[in-house]
């Protein structure tokens, strides 16, 4: 029974972090064909670089999404986004993944999206919530392509290094089964 349990516990954690993250690089189809729309109190293009660097109340849009920072940077390699880095105290992700779906919201001080590697990375006070569910880690990684999600610990002995996840309790609708209530 405990070897069942704990088999059911490792699915629903798992179920949990793919809710919570896969869904952030899916979104609304729509969203990937709506405008990028960039505010800051500063903003800076380095052609040399390719690099754009947004500073003071950042905020992007692009349909549903929406990433509040301190600062981002764009890095751009031929003419296409590769990289960006959002960071702030913290810096805010908000996205709906499906029409049906509720938004995803996560926090970090930096928030990274690899563009060519389609890694999402969260680092230093990451949090992940959608629909009552809750992630929190110091690191927290998405791998998009492999539809894998990792999250670990500080390597710091302060006590909040291990990773938390809060699963919200099931309304259960289901009849009951030959005589159980």
């Amino acid at each position: 029974m405990l070897r069942a349990l704990t088999h059911h516990a490792k699915h629903i954690v798992a179920g949990v972090f793919c809710t919570l993250l896969c869904c952030t690089a899916q979104a609304l189809p729509e969203d990937r064909n709506q405008p990028i729309v960039l505010e800051a109190d500063r903003a800076e293009r380095n052609e040399k670089s390719n690099m754009m660097i947004y500073e003071g109340n950042v905020e992007l849009r692009q349909g549903s999404l929406l990433i509040t920072a301190d600062s981002l940077e764009i890095k751009s390699l031929d003419g296409k986004v590769s990289f960006i880095e959002a960071k702030g105290s913290p810096a805010y992700l908000n996205q709906v993944p499906a029409i049906d779906k509720p938004p995803i919201k996560a926090w970090a001080r930096t928030i990274v999206y690899r563009v060519d590697t389609e890694v999402l990375q969260l680092q230093t006070e990451a949090r992940v919530e959608q629909d009552g569910a809750i992630v929190e880690s110091d690191i927290i990684d998405y791998f998009i392509k492999q539809e894998l999600v990792k999250a670990s610990g500080s390597t710091k002995n302060d006590g909040n290094s291990r990773v938390r996840v809060t699963i919200p309790p099931q309304t259960r609708t289901e009849a009951p089964t030959s005589g159980n209530p």
